[in-house]
């Protein structure tokens, strides 16, 4: 519901500052609101939880179907995993890493 008023007040400022009505004090008063307004990515907290979500399904579900393909192949050439989707895990898994650490300032 935050969300969804910042975003409402935003588009308000943003229409305000591009009125001709608007007097330059009243427009630089304005871009302050705006520059300290907080952005849904700094305040909601679902987008963070959906991105965590999907890159950890990425991931696990790499693991899990290599070690299927394994399971499964018969023969010594279709044991290996293709290149792209091992490129995939890692990538999901270093992304994982980045938003789960810690920032330095913090």
């Amino acid at each position: 519901m935050a969300e969804l008023n910042t975003m409402r007040a935003l588009a308000q400022v943003e229409s305000l500052l591009n009125s001709d009505e608007v007097t330059p004090e009243v427009k630089t008063k304005l871009a302050e609101v705006k520059r300290d307004l907080p952005l849904p990515l700094q305040t909601d907290r679902w987008i963070y939880r959906a991105v965590v979500t999907i890159l950890g399904f990425i991931a696990v579900s790499t693991v899990v179907g290599g070690i299927a393909l394994e399971l499964m192949s018969t023969t010594a050439a279709a044991k290996t995993l293709p290149q792209g989707i091992v490129s995939i895990g890692s990538a999901a898994i270093g992304a994982l890493a980045g938003l789960l650490a810690p920032s330095p300032g913090n």
